[in-house]
């Protein structure tokens, strides 16, 4: 989903990239949403009007709104937000969700060391800064050590004991909203490619006639139906 300006939604799965513009390949669907309902608004909170629609604007504001926990029910809010949802544009609107968001990363990534995170949460043994996590960000790629460390959650072992910091989690009741950092540096540098899984892969024969029809095997299953006299 794609929301301009408060003026113009795209919903969709249409993707912006090589594969998905070359029209002969994955099937894309997107619509542009716009409705007439037109609006004058202090969208970047500078006291300047700017045209906005209804049906945009509405959306991203209930977006936002549930993003930051703010209509979202049992959650903590980031109340802070509030100015943030009217004026989106405003430069200390995108200052303030961005401070919460790395506030709550930073909340997570102190009490889980397996979630995706910027950085691998093991410091190199020469002490200086870890690298790029690992797509297991239990791995540690000091390469010193280069292994994994503990235990991830696609692990039955994970599962037998707690696996987060108490002291950490115990302060995860200051997390407000649901909004956390993307983790851009997530996998940087990391080689991924495991190859074909070929153990994955089984041989099966085909069938002596792969191209029957219904009605040749209905007539097959009408020649071994036993007859009245042959139930006898």
């Amino acid at each position: 989903m794609l929301i301009v300006d408060d003026r113009f939604a795209i919903v969709g799965s249409a993707n912006i990239n090589d594969r998905s513009l070359l029209g002969t390949r994955d099937s894309e669907l997107a619509v542009l949403v716009m409705d007439s309902e037109v609006d004058s608004v202090n969208l970047c909170g500078d006291n300047k009007l700017r045209p906005t629609r209804g049906h945009a604007r509405q959306l991203r504001m209930a977006v936002w709104n549930k993003l930051f926990g703010i209509t979202a029910g049992g959650v903590r809010a980031a109340t802070e937000l509030k100015d943030a949802v009217e004026s989106p544009g405003a430069k200390a609107s995108w200052e303030a969700i961005q401070k919460r968001a790395k506030q709550n990363t930073a909340l997570y990534e102190a009490a889980f060391d397996f979630i995706p995170r910027n950085k691998c949460p093991y410091y190199p043994v020469d002490g200086s800064e870890p690298s790029s996590s690992s797509i297991w960000p239990r791995w540690n790629r000091d390469p010193k050590i280069n292994k994994q460390v503990a235990a991830m959650p696609f692990e039955a072992s994970f599962w037998i004991s707690s696996q987060f910091n108490a002291t950490a989690a115990a302060k995860l009741n200051e997390v407000k909203g649901f909004i956390t950092l993307l983790p851009i540096e997530w996998t940087k540098g990391e080689n991924n490619n495991l190859g074909y899984p070929t153990a994955l892969v089984a041989k099966v024969e085909p069938t002596a006639n792969p191209l029957q029809t219904a009605s040749e095997m209905a007539q097959e299953d009408i020649k071994l139906t036993p007859t009245a006299e042959e139930k006898a």
